[in-house]
């Protein structure tokens, strides 16, 4: 193999380690919801024509196009920062065509990201981001904003509520002015 081709693959092998990385120390590793758990929460919510769901760490995209299939009217933004599920993610919205239009797919950092349009954020991170994420949370999320979260609780919050199933990581929902009362 041609040298300049195996230098292009080193720097893109670097490139999709690095990114995952990154992710995996700021947030989280990729690590899929569940089928099971994103019909769950599909079934679960009540949104509104014209709400805005926020994806942070969004992965493969699997949650936004079940919630895509069941909203069609809502705006779904996916943000992720490793470079390998982003373009997995990105392969599948175009091969759903029409389907997820409503799906919007952003390689960023959800760090850098303004949250304030935001009516729903859902986030499958490590809990060792829970400080930093409930402080962004706390000064840019509206008061009437749902917030659902894989895994593991807040600490020192009480969910409004507890999504469990059988063979599933709960879902613990909040609200989004606890992240400012404490309450």
């Amino acid at each position: 193999m041609p040298e300049p081709i195996i230098n292009g693959l080193l720097i893109v092998v670097f490139v999709v380690v690095l990114t995952a990385g990154y992710a995996g120390l700021s947030a989280a590793p990729w690590v899929p919801t569940r089928k099971g758990e994103r019909a769950s929460l599909a079934a679960k919510l009540k949104l509104k024509k014209g709400q805005t769901v926020y994806d942070l760490g969004s992965g493969d995209g699997s949650l936004l196009f079940t919630l895509a299939e069941r909203f069609p009217d809502c705006r779904l933004v996916g943000l992720k920062i490793s470079l390998l599920p982003f373009l997995i993610s990105l392969v599948r919205r175009l091969a759903g065509r029409s389907r997820y239009r409503n799906v919007r797919l952003l390689f960023r950092d959800l760090y850098r990201t303004d949250l304030s349009g935001a009516d729903l954020v859902f986030a499958y991170l490590t809990p060792g981001c829970y400080g930093r994420i409930s402080k962004k949370f706390s000064k840019e999320l509206k008061d009437d904003c749902i917030v659902v979260i894989e895994a593991w609780p807040i600490p020192g919050l009480e969910h409004r509520d507890k999504i469990v199933g059988d063979r599933q990581l709960p879902l613990y929902v909040y609200d989004g002015h606890q992240f400012r009362t404490g309450r």
